[in-house]
């Protein structure tokens, strides 16, 4: 009988639709109830900031809601209208509902030459309790993890228009997104992709003024700029910054962007040193996970959910990188520690604050695994060449 049941259960458990119907369902369950106790405080930031570009006030510079600050772009704020002006427990529920559909997409449509069905579902089913905890606070993360991988796929189907243009969207909405332009060059055509990412960014910074004066428009960006550079010490974040403060580096808040810059000049050089490598797909996603995770780790206000990012950058890492028991124990650590740890749930929240911000346990494995991934892709000896 027991034997019938996980027969059943594994068959389940390995068709897509059974797989969309049953997360689907906890992900609506679990926003129904948040939105019935009014706990959806983040999506009336995303909705008041919007209300407040559409109602021809700044919400940069003359932000008047007792909320956390509104840092998404006025691209973001055009488009966001179709939630924002509905009733607020309805869109949030709309806006969590959406955002889960998005990712769900954006992970069965990888690639299938490269990611058959069995390893879409282990993404999917690795990174599901991050993203399902990522929701529970109504974030964005999600939505722009989302927007990373369905870029990455339309560049691997050859469609760089149309994988310019969520590039540019994600980057305009929230600006780190931007960084995956540099992907760019693994692609055929790039004097005809930098053409049309031009065009496009000249679109997108422009559109705004379907709302507001022209007059306005540069004073938009800067105060957006600035709000985005104001908001907080990165030493109270999950960041390499805070690591280094917690190893003695007392000073390290004055180095922030000297040390962004150290390392993703490695990365940049290093990637254009392996220029014989653009051909192979491996080489190509790695270098993607690569850069998502250095968005994370060197920014300087991810949260421990903003991980869902850097999670997805591991994942598609490990598929695609040599599946030794030293990786397979750092993506199984960090599974633990930084995907299931935080939810409380599971774990009380005592082993949580232990874990991250005493000991920094979380940032010490990220650091560890992220210079592993850096290490292997760029100086590997045995790339057998997968190409497109």
């Amino acid at each position: 009988m027991l034997k019938l049941i996980g027969d059943k259960m594994r068959k389940i458990l390995r068709n897509n639709r059974s797989i969309f119907l049953i997360t689907f369902s906890l992900v609506f369950l679990l926003t129904v109830a948040m939105v019935l106790k009014g706990k959806y405080k983040v999506f009336l930031v995303y909705q008041s900031g919007t209300l407040d570009f559409w109602h021809n006030i700044n919400p940069y510079s003359n932000w008047q809601h007792p909320l956390d600050r509104y840092l998404y772009g006025p691209v973001f704020s055009l488009f966001f209208a179709v939630l924002a002006f509905l009733p607020s427990w309805l869109g949030a529920l709309v806006w969590n509902i959406g955002s889960f559909i998005l990712f769900f997409t954006a992970v069965f449509y990888l690639p299938g030459k490269h990611f058959p069905k069995k390893q879409k579902q282990f993404i999917f089913w690795f990174l599901f309790p991050i993203v399902i905890t990522d929701l529970f606070y109504f974030q964005t993360n999600v939505f722009v993890t989302s927007l990373f991988l369905i870029a990455y796929s339309l560049f691997e189907r050859n469609k760089s228009g149309a994988a310019i243009l969520v590039v540019l969207f994600s980057g305009f909405a929230k600006i780190y997104g931007l960084i995956q332009l540099g992907t760019l060059l693994f692609y055929r055509k790039l004097w005809r992709n930098v053409l049309i990412t031009l065009a496009c960014s000249a679109l997108l910074f422009l559109i705004p003024l379907i709302k507001i004066h022209y007059s306005e428009l540069l004073n938009y960006y800067q105060t957006w700029f600035a709000a985005i550079d104001q908001r907080h010490n990165p030493i109270d974040f999950e960041v390499i910054y805070r690591l280094f403060h917690l190893l003695g580096y007392r000073s390290v808040f004055e180095h922030v962007v000297l040390i962004q810059g150290i390392f993703l000049f490695a990365v940049c050089i290093c990637t254009l040193v392996n220029y014989r490598k653009f051909a192979d797909f491996n080489f190509r996603t790695q270098v993607f996970a690569i850069v998502i995770s250095w968005v994370i780790l060197f920014s300087t206000t991810a949260e421990k959910h903003t991980y869902v990012i850097a999670m997805t950058g591991l994942v598609l890492w490990y598929l695609t990188g040599p599946k030794a028991r030293f990786d397979r124990t750092l993506l199984w650590l960090n599974f633990v520690l930084i995907i299931l740890i935080p939810i409380d749930a599971i774990f009380p929240k005592a082993l949580m604050r232990l874990l991250y911000y005493k000991l920094g346990l979380n940032l010490l494995l990220f650091t560890i695994t992220w210079l592993r991934m850096f290490s292997f892709t760029y100086f590997r000896k045995d790339a057998a060449e997968n190409k497109v």
